[in-house]
């Protein structure tokens, strides 16, 4: 495992960091691939209970890479390991708890709605801004629809604004507001030793139940959210989106026809 993704073992919990602070832990191709293998490699280990997911730095991840994005057929891969990654933690028998700080924008924020439990500080930022480069939210968006009201989610994933931490604890994208980045690591470990406390497999069989109830299509809808990311995403328009941000101008819609 390369320093795109580091893993941290303490008894039952393995934390994993996103570590690109530099470039606000932006999601590369490679950065995804590490992620995927590092949850997968988790939900192997029996003795692991507990996964903890931070970036490294100032922000959680600022999503896609759009510099990467550029190129279709990167962009089209970034989509097929999000929802990679995000089955991983829906689906790993160990509870998956976000703690966010900075940054934690579409690919970021979706990685965070796909965990259990999620704590935030004041200053995070959360918003799936992606329509103004032409290209959609959609997979991260059934793991957002389970979670929200219907208004709140489709003010999310439409409007591209941006939320606090404390906005988002308000709309139940995150189950606490902490005040700070440390305090969110705190927090994080707080919940992970109450799940330590408990039977594992009565802790396993109460997620995948919940799953059940709540998430119940899931796997469908994943695959159709990709489908429509990478129909949207070869048109002109995420092309001209993508060129325009690379630019650093405004896109010009009316120029693009699909």
């Amino acid at each position: 495992m390369s320093s795109l993704v580091l893993i941290d073992a303490d008894p039952g919990i393995t934390t994993v960091t996103l570590n690109r602070p530099e470039r606000r832990n932006a999601l590369t191709i490679a950065m995804l691939e590490e992620l995927c293998a590092a949850l997968g490699s988790a939900a192997e280990d029996p003795s692991l209970r507990v996964v903890i997911l931070r970036g490294s730095g100032s922000d959680f991840s600022s999503g896609f890479d759009l510099a990467e994005g550029q190129d279709l057929e990167s962009s089209l891969r970034h989509g097929e390991l999000l929802v990679e990654a995000q089955m991983l933690l829906a689906e790993s028998s160990q509870v998956c708890i976000a703690a966010a700080d900075g940054y934690a924008l579409a690919g970021g924020g979706a990685l965070i709605a796909s965990c259990d439990y999620a704590v935030a500080s004041e200053d995070a930022k959360f918003g799936y801004p992606v329509l103004k480069v032409g290209i959609v939210p959609t997979p991260g968006m059934p793991f957002l629809r389970h979670e929200l009201r219907e208004r709140d989610f489709r003010a999310l994933v439409l409007g591209g604004e941006l939320m606090t931490g404390a906005q988002a604890f308000k709309i139940g994208l995150v189950n606490k507001v902490v005040d700070n980045a440390e305090e969110a690591m705190a927090e994080a470990h707080r919940f992970a030793a109450l799940i330590l406390q408990s039977s594992p497999r009565a802790v396993a069989e109460t997620k995948k139940f919940a799953s059940a109830l709540t998430r119940g299509r899931l796997r469908a809808e994943m695959d159709e959210a990709l489908e429509i990311y990478k129909s949207v995403r070869r048109g002109a328009e995420a092309a001209e989106g993508l060129r325009a941000f690379g630019e650093k101008r405004p896109p010009v819609w009316g120029s693009a026809r699909d």
